[in-house]
């Protein structure tokens, strides 16, 4: 396997993923210090719920597993062939994911928001390739990348236990305003508000 295979950001972020699942179905790490609580962070100053929260997206399930293969599969495409070569400028978008689920947190509460994180770059991906098919979980049929948004919002509002709708509206609707000014304004006005500082850039420029 060559050296370089896990020095992509969407791979790191992938398997950081799958290591914290596995750890917490071997009950080798404690979720009750990780998950996102308001009142702890703010009273009880525990500032680090905010960040380990990003890693959770639920109990371990098959419905969890669908998620994180999906979220694995969007992740690579927008990795491979939007941001090939620009590690800088992923880790920047991710980051402002990030952003929106921690303000989203606070606004609608939810244990895991690691489960935001996956529904912008389910959204992202989608505007981006809205003509590419992908191959989910073990079914192999192949669908459409833009119908995952519609599927998610309609099944969920009736029938999802885990996000509110508020959850998706506006973690889409972020997605939607870093895909606005990242990927169409910028083409306009020939200045993307979300570009990196070259600093950034540099400091992960030894990924690829």
């Amino acid at each position: 396997m060559d050296e370089d295979y896990f020095l992509t950001p969407s791979r790191i972020i992938s398997v950081t993923y799958i290591i914290v699942v596995v750890f917490w179905y071997l009950n080798w790490i404690q979720v009750d210090s990780m998950f996102f609580s308001p009142y702890l962070i703010i009273n009880e100053s525990q500032y680090w719920r905010i960040w380990t929260s990003l890693l959770l997206i639920g109990e371990p399930s098959l419905e969890m597993w669908i998620y994180l293969i999906t979220f694995f599969l969007c992740l690579k495409l927008v990795n491979d062939f939007y941001y090939s070569n620009n590690p800088g400028s992923f880790i920047y978008m991710y980051l402002f994911n990030c952003i929106g689920s921690i303000i989203s947190g606070f606004i609608d509460p939810s244990p895991y928001l690691g489960i935001r994180i996956i529904l912008f770059v389910f959204y992202y991906s989608c505007k981006l390739f809205s003509n590419a098919d992908i191959i989910i979980n073990t079914s192999f049929i192949p669908f459409r990348l833009s119908i995952i948004p519609i599927v998610q919002i309609v099944y969920y509002s009736f029938f999802g236990t885990g996000s509110s709708t508020f959850t998706f509206v506006f973690t889409f609707l972020w997605a939607h305003t870093y895909y606005f000014f990242h990927c169409i304004a910028s083409s306009v006005t020939k200045k993307d508000i979300f570009e990196p500082p070259n600093w950034f850039e540099n400091m992960f420029a030894f990924l690829i």
